[in-house]
């Protein structure tokens, strides 16, 4: 009879585990993250290479 209550406890635990892992995926797919960031973050590096590029050249143009 321990053994039968036992089992109807782990049991029961899985399905409440089912449950909290249903409810945690359901929230995770609710997080929105800031879209675009990475692309605004690539155009400022790569505007930035461009200009110290442009004033590299600049100099040397007027050595």
């Amino acid at each position: 009879m321990a053994e039968t209550s036992i089992s109807r406890k782990a049991g029961s635990a899985g399905v409440t585990g089912d449950k909290e892992s249903a409810q945690a995926g359901a929230q995770a797919q609710e997080v929105t993250t800031p879209q675009g960031t990475l692309t605004i973050v690539l155009l400022y590096a790569c505007l930035i290479v461009l200009m110290w590029g442009y004033m590299y050249f600049a100099m040397l143009s007027r050595r």
